[in-house]
């Protein structure tokens, strides 16, 4: 440590220590901001969790998990945890930075990775999840918004909210019960769990206990989307979705590379102990496939990665890549014959709230906000003749309806692409501020 910091091993790191700035990101009961520690100027992504909510809701257990993994963990491919503190209202977790942005951001922007891309970006997964499995920790919601690229785009898996470990020589234990593993509850009720929807494994489905076979199912969606900016398990309704998954229902497109396609079933299998990875030496396994040919897992960190770049779409649909991968990403919240016209994750205030959402704009056109994380329909902006967007600043903008404003803040492109998209559509329907 340097001589400015030794001031920092005779007391406990505090809230004044950093200089707040940009907020990166907000959630149902925590927020992410962009921190400077006042001793070395180094910048943090500092996540803020409500004390309030974490006794409301019974946390306690869970946030004292995500700390211990985080504690634990120290890998290149894992996000690193700096230092935690709190005050009265809030706890903070000062995590690495990481300024490239999450992976779905540019699965969202350019459609499918070219393959070299996919197969580095994999092996740099399964470099951290083989390191996480070591240890007994089992992620649970492995999914490319919880996979954030570095300044030079290596990747890191973040987000271990809802991490569990595995005790040595037992099944894993978890702070909570998941709902979904309750058996009180019926196939068609089991709508919340531990995880994301798309790439939920069959046995969190059906009650069984979650193993680090969960990771790797997710893996192998990952590497599906990869290649097809798609989801590989579909249905017209969540539950039908679910269906498709406890069935291993998937359907490869023509030029999905041969190896690849190998791979992915490999580690889709519906019985946990069967998936590529899993038992005694099952990395090294997973590792020898034919799809990492001319990877050297041991020197990833020292190369740099290849760009992600747009690739064309496998099928000969009119809609673009970007747009295939948001309608099915969103196919839940569409009408008949209904397409994103464009969608971001923005911050929604009312009042003393802030909230992350994303907001999508149809070309029916409709006007909708969900949340990303459960995945419900929050509210619907009306649209009409009468609306109108307001820039306020490069990133903060107001859509305008006669009987109410909503104060909103884009995440990604900033209020022009908003503005843009609007005014877009109202142009094209000859609407008129």
């Amino acid at each position: 440590m340097a001589e400015g910091d030794k001031t920092y091993e005779k007391r406990a790191i505090c809230k004044d220590d950093f200089i707040f700035e940009d907020e990166l990101g907000a959630g149902a009961y925590s927020r992410v901001v962009l921190t400077t520690f006042r001793a070395t100027g180094k910048k943090y992504a500092t996540k803020i969790i409500q004390k309030s909510f974490v006794l409301r809701e019974k946390k306690v257990k869970t946030v004292q998990m995500e700390k211990k993994v985080l504690n634990i963990m120290d890998h290149e491919n894992i996000i690193k945890l700096f230092c935690t503190y709190q005050d009265k209202d809030n706890l903070y977790f000062a995590l690495e930075l990481a300024p490239g942005g999450e992976m779905f951001s540019y699965l969202s922007k350019y459609g499918p990775f070219t393959f070299e891309a996919a197969q580095f970006y994999t092996a740099e997964i399964v470099n951290g999840l083989e390191y996480m499995h070591g240890l007994g920790i089992i992620h649970r919601d492995l999914k490319p918004e919880n996979i954030i690229f570095t300044k030079d785009m290596h990747a890191k898996i973040t987000d271990f909210g809802t991490a569990k470990m595995r005790q040595s020589g037992t099944t894993p234990t978890s702070p909570e019960e998941d709902e979904v593993n309750s058996p009180k509850q019926s196939e068609q009720s089991r709508q919340t769990f531990c995880g994301t929807a798309e790439y939920v494994s069959p046995e969190v489905l059906t009650s069984k206990p979650v193993t680090e076979g969960a990771d790797l199912w997710a893996l192998g969606c990952m590497i599906y989307q990869f290649f097809t900016g798609k989801y590989p398990f579909k249905g017209e309704s969540t539950y039908l979705m679910f269906q498709s998954i406890q069935k291993g229902e998937i359907d490869f497109p023509q030029h999905f590379p041969m190896a690849a396609r190998d791979l992915v079933v490999r580690l889709l299998k519906l019985e946990p102990e069967d998936r590529l990875g899993m038992g005694p030496d099952g990395y090294k396994y997973l590792k020898s496939h034919s799809f990492f040919e001319g990877i050297n897992f041991s020197t990833l960190s020292q190369i740099t990665p290849p760009s992600i770049v747009p690739k064309d779409s496998f099928t000969d649909n009119v809609l673009s890549n970007s747009q295939e991968i948001e309608n099915d990403r969103w196919s839940l919240f569409l009408l008949k014959n209904e397409n994103v016209f464009y969608s971001r994750l923005i911050i929604k205030r009312r009042r003393l709230t802030a909230k992350r959402r994303q907001l999508i704009v149809t070309d029916r056109p409709r006007l909708l906000y969900i949340d990303p994380d459960t995945m419900a329909l929050k509210g619907i902006i009306p649209w009409s003749a009468q609306l109108w967007v307001q820039k306020k600043s490069d990133r903060d903008f107001v859509v305008h309806t006669p009987n109410r404003k909503y104060v909103l803040e884009s995440l990604d492109d900033g209020a022009d692409g908003w503005i843009n998209a609007i005014e877009t559509l109202q142009k094209r329907d000859g609407y008129t501020k």
